[in-house]
């Protein structure tokens, strides 16, 4: 930082002074500051000649333990069946720079551990010399958690006293909202609302494979079971640009303004911050348990390996992938009706469970390829696929509104508070949607898939030589 320029109110001309007993007298600002002896950091910053002379190094843990284990049972001379469990466990600790109340400081969090479990089952049966059957089931669960200091205290509303900067369920709701600033300070407050991230995945899979001569035929479907289980907010945070105490000019004869404007930096920021002035500021609320999500796709699949000759082996098959609508938890997804200007809640009311949203049905994922042997010593590989996209089509819909609300407040220009710390938030309000239908507000952003959604696709071709080099040296050319 260097040396600060004339702080002024905003008005045209009007300076503003305070002594650092007035500063904390301010009942918010001196309770964070005051109270936690970081008004300190920013006053030697002002010496001439100084910039930037506080930097804190905090102590940070990462722990990754990774457990697997597997039993092989040979229940017959002709069924296996094996046994999977994996699990990794982690966490992630740093510790706060500005402490407990003032956060991390650098926009990161304290706190974050989570785990992932997975299992699977397997049985392998051999019905015949040419006839094999196995099946699979496998289970994934991801649990993430991430939490600020503070998290289950709404700090912001009960003890900084700040109107609606705590909503929601807590953990989601609570912690030391965001306090950011321009120039060289640092934010103070979390880094991130807590959140919880609860996410299995189901794997179901059969498959035949049979031996017919010089042909090797495996069918079978795969099945997968996706449920999202999330709990999570944007910040609540408060921006302090400086504009509310920089050098306003309506004119160029304005006192100051010859040039127009002058740059506003850390010390304006500081200053808007201590008369509780914000440029913009933004809440958001979680209006239910969990946000929530469940998809499946199905798979049947055939394929034939077919030995043509003894040196020509030819690969093809295809499957048929179907991904249906995905749903929420207790209902289907949203949709946006642009002919009755309506936001559909699929399910609800006396809207259909998915709002007469359709898919493809002719989703099918060819793939073939050969392998040549041109000597004895060298063999050409060629292959071709088309994979359809595999992502959820309700990806950019799963926080919609009113399963979470913001709101985003800004000043009508940068000498303009969006709002005061003494008055922080109107509250929020979120809508019955039991009807089925609602209109939406002007200022709000929703996600919705295509009436008939149409899947994008990978198409990809690849081309191998390999050579053996003898002196058990093996020489590969891709493509």
């Amino acid at each position: 930082m260097t040396r600060p320029p004339e702080i002024q109110t905003g008005a045209e001309g009007q300076p503003f002074r305070k002594t650092q007993t007035e500063i904390t007298s301010f009942p918010i600002q001196g309770l964070l500051l005051h109270r936690h002896r970081c008004w300190a950091t920013f006053l030697l910053a002002y010496r001439t000649g100084s910039s930037r002379n506080i930097y804190i190094n905090t102590p940070y843990l990462y722990d990754l333990h990774k457990i697997d284990s597997k039993v092989d049972w040979d229940a017959t001379s002709k069924l296996r069946i094996t046994g999977r469990y994996s699990a990794y466990p982690y966490k992630q600790k740093k510790v706060a720079a500005l402490g407990e109340i003032l956060g991390p400081g650098d926009g990161s969090n304290t706190d974050q551990h989570g785990i992932i479990n997975s299992t699977s089952v397997m049985a392998t049966y051999v019905a015949s010399s040419n006839l094999v059957v196995d099946a699979l089931f496998g289970f994934t669960k991801t649990d993430q958690y991430l939490f600020p200091p503070m998290y289950n205290t709404r700090y912001g509303e009960e003890t900084l006293k700040i109107p609606n900067s705590n909503v929601g369920p807590l953990p989601s709701g609570g912690g030391v909202p965001e306090f950011r600033f321009n120039g060289g300070l640092n934010e103070f407050g979390y880094g991130y609302p807590a959140l919880t991230y609860k996410d299995p995945i189901f794997q179901y899979s059969g498959n035949v494979t049979w031996v017919k001569r010089n042909h090797s035929i495996r069918f079978g479907i795969d099945v997968s079971q996706q449920h999202i289980n999330h709990q999570e907010v944007t910040q609540t945070y408060f921006q302090f640009s400086g504009g509310l105490t920089g050098l306003y000019c309506p004119s160029s004869a304005s006192p100051g303004c010859q040039n127009g404007s002058p740059a506003t930096g850390e010390f304006n920021s500081f200053a808007d911050f201590l008369l509780g002035l914000p440029q913009s500021a933004s809440n958001s609320e979680l209006t239910v348990n969990w946000v929530t999500l469940r998809s499946w796709q199905f798979a049947p699949y055939i394929a034939d390996t077919w030995q043509l000759t003894k040196k020509l082996t030819l690969y093809m098959g295809t499957s048929w992938d179907y991904l249906p609508v995905p749903r929420r938890e207790h209902r289907g997804i949203e949709f946006y009706d642009t002919n009755a200007n309506q936001f559909q809640f699929c399910g609800l009311g006396n809207i259909a469970g998915d709002c007469g949203i359709s898919v493809q049905k002719d989703l099918f994922a060819p793939r073939a390829g050969f392998a040549y042997r041109v000597k004895p010593n060298t063999v050409v590989r060629a292959g071709y696929s088309l994979a359809p996209e595999q992502i959820s089509m309700a990806r950019d819909a799963l926080y919609n509104y009113p399963s979470t609300v913001t709101q985003s407040l800004s000043g009508t220009n940068s000498n303009v508070a969006a709002t005061t710390l003494n008055s922080g938030f109107p509250t929020l309000s979120p809508p019955d949607i039991n009807a089925g239908a609602i209109t939406l507000p002007s200022d709000i952003g929703v996600a919705w898939p295509a009436k008939h959604f149409i899947r994008g696709y990978t198409e990809s071709y690849n081309a191998t030589v390999q050579q053996d080099l003898g002196w058990n040296l093996l020489a590969k050319w891709d493509m």
